[in-house]
């Protein structure tokens, strides 16, 4: 009777060992930055900031081309509006 305590309490004591063992982790160097490898390359950067400005320029381009077009439609009527005023006065 006496080994079968002491065989359950050797099992029951490594099951607990077992599971205070420390999960592995990853190890960083100590001047790692935080943004990481691909991030932090200026090339990459770079091309990427060029990229949204001229995303940008494009999408201001588009709204400037837009804004234009109505602008002289609008000129537009308002040379035509102008006209029929001027006829009005001359018949009066």
């Amino acid at each position: 009777m006496f080994a079968l305590r002491t065989v359950a309490r050797a099992q029951v004591s490594s099951l607990r060992s077992a599971s205070i063992v420390p999960a592995m982790t990853r190890g960083y160097a100590p001047d790692a930055k935080s943004e990481g490898a691909t991030a932090s390359s200026t090339g990459f950067k770079n091309r990427e900031q060029a990229e949204e400005g001229a995303y940008a320029r494009r999408q201001d381009a588009a709204k400037l081309a837009k804004l234009r077009e109505a602008l002289a439609k609008n000129q537009a009527e308002k040379d035509r509006l102008h006209a029929e005023v001027k006829e009005l006065e001359a018949k009066q």
